[in-house]
């Protein structure tokens, strides 16, 4: 796996299990991923050590797939991205449209 999917991965997987994080974690997570703030910048903002950040962001991946391994809420949601999409392609029109409500959820 690449960076950029090991990123995108990281994300999902934070969207799904970040309430589970305490503050201080999603805001390191939130800057670091989404904001792309270093971690030496993080640190700074917040008077910590860039050591104190960059462990907290291990701590954060090695928890976040400790999660997933065990809920799999995100291999679940893919799974079910896939069948849904096979199940577009073999309905008509009428039915295409309430599979498409169902995406959104």
């Amino acid at each position: 796996m690449n960076d950029i999917d090991k990123r995108s991965y990281y994300i999902a997987l934070f969207d799904l299990y970040g309430p589970l994080f305490t503050k201080t974690q999603k805001v390191y997570f939130e800057e670091y991923y989404l904001y792309d703030i270093s971690l030496q910048e993080i640190a700074n903002n917040y008077e910590v050590s860039r050591s104190a950040v960059g462990d907290s962001m291990k701590k954060i991946i090695d928890q976040l797939v400790i999660y997933e391994n065990k809920l799999c809420f995100h291999a679940k949601n893919l799974k079910k991205d896939e069948l849904l999409e096979d199940i577009y392609n073999l309905v008509n029109d009428d039915i295409k449209e309430k599979i498409n409500v169902l995406r959104e959820i």
